[in-house]
C-alpha cells in the first residue's frame, strides 16, 4: 500500500496488537510519531513474508518501524534479517 504524505490518520486502520508491540518497545505512554509510521508498522504485521520499502521524512519514526517489525518477528519465532546503513548512501 502507499500512502501519501497528506493521509488523514483517522483513515488508517492500527489494530491494537500494533499499539501493544509500540507499548512493549517504549512503554506505555509512547505514541507514534506520524500517522505514516502507525501505517507502515501495521502494513507490515499484517502481511508476513513479505518485503517492504519504507520512504518517510526526517525525524518520523524509521528506527522503531525497525525495531518493532523486528519484536513482532521474534515473537512469531521468525527470522529477520536487517540492513541499515549508517553511513548516507
Amino acid at each position: 500500500e502507499v500512502y501519501p504524505e497528506s493521509v488523514d490518520a483517522k483513515l488508517l486502520p492500527v489494530a491494537p496488537a500494533t499499539f501493544q508491540l509500540l507499548y512493549e518497545l517504549r512503554g506505555t505512554n509512547a505514541r507514534f510519531l506520524s500517522p505514516l509510521q502507525a501505517a507502515a508498522i501495521q502494513t507490515i504485521v499484517s502481511n508476513p513474508g513479505h518485503s517492504f520499502l519504507v520512504v518517510l521524512p526526517t525525524g518520523s519514526g524509521k528506527s522503531d518501524i525497525v525495531y518493532l517489525t523486528s519484536l513482532y518477528e521474534f515473537k512469531n519465532r521468525r527470522v529477520t534479517i536487517l540492513v541499515v546503513p549508517f553511513v548516507a548512501l
